[in-house]
């Protein structure tokens, strides 16, 4: 694939991440996009000195029968 003079920015800048941050993040795959970017980012341990916070949210379970996803 062949990239807009945007897009190779766009590569650039996701290829210096690991320059710009500790040696706890690294980068896996990406694709650049025509208007935007996917990447994972790898956090491979959280520093000691930032807390961490679990979401607590709920979720109704799941409809037991077709019936109940089509009248709700």
């Amino acid at each position: 694939m062949r990239l807009s003079p945007i897009g190779e920015i766009a590569n650039d800048y996701w290829l210096q991440i690991p320059r710009h941050t500790t040696a706890n993040v690294a980068i896996d795959a990406f694709v650049v996009m025509p208007n935007h970017i996917h990447g994972i980012v790898v956090i491979l341990e959280p520093p000691a000195d930032v807390e961490t916070l679990q979401c607590n949210v709920s979720t109704p379970p799941p409809p037991t029968s077709l019936h109940t996803l089509t009248t709700t």
